[in-house]
Parts: C-alpha cells; sequence; structure tokens
C-alpha cells in the first residue's frame, strides 16, 4: 500500500548544511577531491563545535544492480544523458525515464538506441510526475521492479515529488535541486522555493524511514543546458562563479547514492546541531579571493561565508598590492590640490580604473588601451556599477553609472574622475576657511 501523506504532515526543520572535516585525509585519494578545498561544500569551519561527516573512501567499489529498474524523471536532456551513461557504465541494465517527451526527439531517439546497444534496455513512458495516475501507469508498466529513482526535471515541482511517494521499496531517492535554493537569486523566488521544498521533503522521507538525498547542483559547464548558452555561462564567469564539470557532478551523485540511506539520519533528527548528510551542494566555490572588488559572487556576501574571507587573505593581499601606487597618489594630490588638473593625473587616474574594469571583465592587463570606449569593451550596467563602487571606495570621487556608460573612453572617464576629484578638494578648502 502507498505511503499517503499531507502538506500539513511535512514540517519544515531548520537545516545546516553537513561539515567535512578537511583534516581526515580518508577521502584524499579521489581524484576530485584532490583540488584544494576551499569550496565551503567540502570544508569544515574554523573551530567548529560540529560534528563532522567524513566521505566515504574512494577505493569501495561502486556498482548499480542489474536486477531492477532505475526511473529517471526527465533524464533525457544534456545532464540527464551523461547520468544515464554513467548509471550503465556502473552496472546498471534497466533504465525507464519519464517525461513530456520521453523519446520523442530525433536526439533521444538516437540515444536510447545508443544505450541498447550497450546492452541496456530502455523504456520511455510519456507523462507528467505531477500527474498521479501517470505515475501508477509507470509502476505498473516497468518490466523490473523499480529500485531508485532520479528525478532531474529543469523546473522542479513540488507536487511531483509527492507522486514519489507512490513507489515504494527503493534503494534510493535522489532529487536534483540548485545552489541557487542555499542562498537565493535575483528573479529565481519561485525556483529557489521549490528547491527548498525538495530538502524539506527530503528530511520528510527520512523521518518516515524512507530513502532520499538532495544535489543541490552549481554551474555545470561541458554538459546540460549552460552548455549550450556560452553567453549566460559567461557571465556566471565574470561573476566569480568557479564551475562544475562533469566529473564533479557524477561524484556528486555517488555520494548522493550513498547517502541515500534513513538509518543514519533518523534517530537523531531532533537533536542539537543536526546536519544533514544527505542535503549535499556542489558548485559553491569561487574563482577569486572573496573580498575582491572583481568577485560578485551571488553568497559572498552571506553571513555563513564571512569566515572564508579569512582564508582569503593571504592570496588578497597580491590583489590589494596592485593599488599602492593609487594610494600614494591620492597622498600626494591631498597635499597638492594643483596637481590635478594637470593631463598626467588624468591619465593616471585613467589606468587605475582600466585596470580594474579589465580585472572586472577578466581581461589581460597587458592589452589595456585606456583609448578603448566602453562599448567597444562590452561594458553592462552591473560592470558599470562595480565600477561606480571601486571608483567610490578606492579614488573617493563619486560617479554615476550614466556618466561611465556615457564616457567616450577610459582616458575620457579618468579625466572626470580627476575633475571630481578636484571639485571635492575645492569644497574641502571652502569649507576649512570659512
Amino acid at each position: 500500500m502507498a505511503t499517503s501523506c499531507s502538506h500539513q504532515q511535512l514540517h519544515q526543520h531548520k537545516c545546516r548544511p553537513s561539515l567535512l572535516n578537511n583534516r581526515n585525509n580518508e577521502f584524499s585519494d579521489r581524484s576530485s577531491w584532490k583540488k584544494t578545498l576551499t569550496d565551503p561544500a567540502y570544508r569544515d569551519f574554523p573551530n567548529s563545535q560540529g560534528s563532522f561527516y567524513p566521505l566515504e573512501n574512494g577505493n569501495s567499489q561502486f556498482s548499480l544492480r542489474t536486477d531492477v529498474s532505475y526511473l529517471l524523471v526527465g533524464g533525457l536532456g544534456g545532464l540527464g544523458k551523461s547520468v544515464s551513461t554513467w548509471m550503465v557504465n556502473n552496472g546498471a541494465r534497466h533504465l525507464t525515464y519519464l517525461s513530456r517527451s520521453s523519446g520523442k526527439e530525433e536526439e533521444e531517439v538516437a540515444f536510447v538506441t545508443e544505450l541498447s546497444a550497450q546492452g541496456c534496455t530502455v523504456q520511455t513512458i510519456v507523462g507528467s510526475v505531477a500527474n498521479v495516475a501517470d505515475v501508477q501507469r509507470v509502476i505498473s508498466e516497468a518490466q523490473f521492479p523499480i529500485a531508485g529513482v532520479i528525478q532531474m526535471p529543469m523546473v522542479l515541482k513540488a507536487y511531483g515529488t509527492f507522486t514519489m511517494l507512490l513507489i515504494q521499496c527503493l534503494d534510493f531517492f535522489v532529487l536534483f535541486s540548485s545552489v541557487s535554493c542555499q542562498w537565493g537569486q535575483c528573479g529565481q523566488s519561485n525556483y529557489c522555493s521549490a528547491g527548498t521544498f525538495l530538502d524539506a521533503f527530503n528530511q520528510y522521507r527520512h523521518v518516515k524511514g524512507l530513502p532520499a538525498s538532495v544535489i543541490g547542483v552549481g554551474v555545470v559547464e561541458d554538459v546540460g543546458y549552460l552548455s549550450k548558452n556560452p553567453a549566460i555561462l559567461q557571465q556566471f564567469k565574470t561573476n566569480g562563479v568557479q564551475t562544475l564539470r562533469e566529473i564533479d557532478l557524477l561524484e556528486t551523485l555517488e555520494l548522493a547514492i550513498t547517502k541515500s540511506k534513513s538509518a543514519s539520519q533518523a534517530s537523531s533528527f531532533f537533536a542539537d546541531g543536526y546536519a544533514s548528510e544527505s542535503h549535499i551542494g556542489c558548485g559553491y566555490k569561487m574563482s577569486m579571493a572573496v573580498p575582491a572588488d572583481n568577485n560578485r559572487n551571488v553568497w559572498k556576501r552571506d553571513i555563513s561565508m564571512s569566515v572564508y574571507r579569512n582564508l582569503h587573505n593571504s592570496s588578497f593581499d597580491g590583489v590589494t598590492a596592485n593599488h599602492e601606487g593609487l594610494k600614494d597618489f591620492l597622498a600626494t594630490v591631498s597635499n597638492n590640490p594643483q596637481t590635478l588638473r594637470e593631463l598626467s593625473t588624468a591619465k593616471f587616474l585613467a589606468e587605475e580604473i582600466g585596470k580594474t574594469l579589465y580585472s572586472f571583465m577578466m581581461r589581460p592587463i597587458a592589452e589595456l588601451d585606456i583609448h578603448q570606449s566602453f562599448k567597444t569593451l562590452g561594458v553592462d550596467s552591473l560592470v558599470a556599477i562595480e565600477l561606480r563602487n571601486w571608483c567610490r571606495q578606492r579614488i573617493g570621487v563619486g560617479l554615476t553609472v550614466l556618466e561611465i556608460m556615457g564616457a567616450a573612453s577610459i582616458k575620457s572617464l579618468g579625466k572626470i574622475a580627476a575633475d571630481g576629484l578636484l571639485a571635492k578638494t575645492v569644497v574641502v578648502e571652502t569649507e576649512k576657511s570659512t
């Protein structure tokens, strides 16, 4: 008999990320974990009083069963194809897909043929996970008992997750979510809410003694939606996001399947300092120091990330050292404001602004040309806002986004900044004299 539940029965509990002790070398032989562990998803907080959950040793042989079927909801897109191939390579011999298209597209037909050539039986069923009748049809038409579910539609469906309760006796139940649900993202409130629900549903299943795990997926570069949309991918990179590779996602999926069992968590669910071992985030790492001016990552200002500013201090010192000349220059100007009228001053400020702009846009500083226009460089309003903030903080002059975007060149903006400093100095001198 299917387990029944209601939305009222699903209580949202405070969730804290898993704390993994990076001082433990138990998992150091895994290829993806050989990298410097600066990713918050895989680091413990210094002096933390919480418990630590070391990952399993990578030497253990992971394999899937050959006598059962695994259901993939969605699963025929870019990420889904990668996951399917990985499952077959790890022993799966029967895969069932539930989606609105389910093998109708030409690319999907070719992929199903490829899996069949590898000795895998593939069933494609047209339907929606949000439709109870469709889920019941999957259960009844499956040629082999369904022993695992991976839910990975691009559009998260909360009610569709509930219908999965109809499927019993699972070895694992993996839900694909997003790192956006952990930190929030502008214009994505509905998507983030759905992801938060998935986390709560994961905890609910564990309380009921049922397997479940959630993967908060970050920016995957080489497969999936972003691999086909380079402009959006480049925007993430410019903002300081460290992208994931296909292998990173697949190793996280292996860990999620391993952590899907509920026995280790159900007993301590209401214990003080509860941490969800089965909620795994990948892709929190930043490609630049947290305090860097050109780091526009959404979660750099989150209070839970503040500890990582200290971890990056040593590397950030090299970045700030580049502006020592600017500090000396501003000190000289304060003693002799008339130097602001010289052309060399405007040129110096233009070069400093240009270096900062190029670093924001991840361009080589060696290619700096202060005669280039902002339009030619492809400066958008977001970059202009960051440059405005930098000018106010480092130079001490208030420029508007319109002034920046409207400047004929970087050199022209340097002249505007010099004039702004001069006007500011005149005001200060006037106030002192009165």
